[in-house]
């Protein structure tokens, strides 16, 4: 009897991507998803609960100038549902989840907003500070962040093995704390920091909506090998992101502009003092542009009582710092004397 050799059994191999990475990207079954989506973007008690305890958590950490604690309110956030379903709408042209969800976030704004109002306006802290300050002065590296947030986003929610609570996180943080910032400017008649604490959070808004709307569109077609992006909302979206990209450039060049200026001129400062007067110091420098030509720098003075700073100082350190800088210079000094204890 002749006995058949058996075929050896190779070692199945796990799948690769381009032969280097292991592919472990599982996609949530569409039903599931869609379903997801559906129950967590609804009109209901526990999201406006939700969302107007991140919105009093975070706008008491923006006044107290707390990160911890505004990093707790976007934990919280639910503002990534709205955008979810937004982006759902456009990637399946469907007209229900892009009314329903425009809706859903147009209450959210208005909510958050006049939540972040109302707080501000009985608390007893009303100062601009740090944390309120990074929120209204937007920049076109800000859009990129937004973008890689939405990215991430819209991957969590349709991998299985990412929790949906990371996605929440990666839009919490673009979003909320601007949307606070905008009801705390507000009631602090602060209409410019208002003003761009509302770009902040639209360009936020239309670039993680993008990108949301590209992941499950490319999930709909892996499934299906069929495109179904809802065109004309998908332009204008493009629109909006474009046309909110042009003064954020602007902002970038001023911005860059003036974290360039700020060594240059604190160095300056600094060295005219000290050729000036022992035990003299500048603290407090701030420096801002009033308009294309014109650059505005204010700081404290810490002089020695027996120490004199003269108005001729004062110009020839305007001077000095427009050379530096190639600007016009709006000096303001708060001069305060250091009074030595006698001995």
């Amino acid at each position: 009897m002749v006995m058949r050799s058996q075929k050896t059994m190779k070692p199945r191999r796990a799948h690769t991507l381009f032969g280097l990475l292991k592919n472990d990207l599982e996609f949530v079954d569409a039903q599931v998803l869609r379903q997801k989506i559906y129950d967590q973007s609804r009109f209901s008690i526990l999201y406006f609960i939700l969302l107007i305890g991140s919105t009093l958590v975070c706008t008491l950490g923006l006044l107290t100038d707390n990160s911890a604690i505004v990093i707790g309110g976007m934990l919280i956030a639910p503002l990534m549902w709205p955008l979810a379903r937004l982006g759902y709408g456009i990637s399946h042209s469907s007209r229900t989840h892009l009314v329903r969800g425009s809706a859903l976030l147009v209450a959210s704004i208005l909510i958050g907003a006049i939540s972040a109002y109302l707080i501000t306006s009985i608390s007893p802290i009303k100062v601009i500070n740090s944390e309120i300050l990074a929120r209204t002065s937007p920049t076109l590296m800000d859009l990129f962040i937004a973008l890689t947030a939405g990215f991430v986003a819209a991957i969590a929610i349709t991998q299985k093995k990412i929790a949906d609570s990371l996605a929440g996180v990666a839009i919490a943080v673009s979003l909320m704390p601007p949307l606070c910032t905008v009801g705390i400017a507000l009631s602090l008649r602060n209409y410019q920091f208002s003003a761009g604490a509302l770009l902040l959070f639209a360009v936020n808004a239309a670039c993680i909506t993008f990108v949301t709307t590209m992941v499950l569109a490319y999930n709909e077609y892996v499934r299906t090998r069929k495109l179904r992006i809802a065109r004309k909302a998908i332009t204008v979206n493009i629109l909006l992101i474009f046309a909110m990209a042009i003064p954020l450039v602007s902002f970038l060049r001023a911005y860059s502009f003036e974290v360039s200026a700020y060594s240059a001129v604190t160095s300056e400062m600094n060295s005219f003092i000290e050729r000036k007067s022992a035990g003299a110091t500048f603290e407090n420098i701030e420096i801002s542009r009033a308009d294309g030509e014109t650059m505005s720098i204010k700081a404290d003075l810490l002089i020695p009582n027996d120490s004199v700073f003269s108005f001729a100082d004062n110009e020839l350190l305007i001077d000095l710092l427009e050379n530096v800088v190639d600007k016009e210079i709006l000096l303001n000094l708060r001069i305060q004397t250091i009074i030595e204890p006698i001995s």
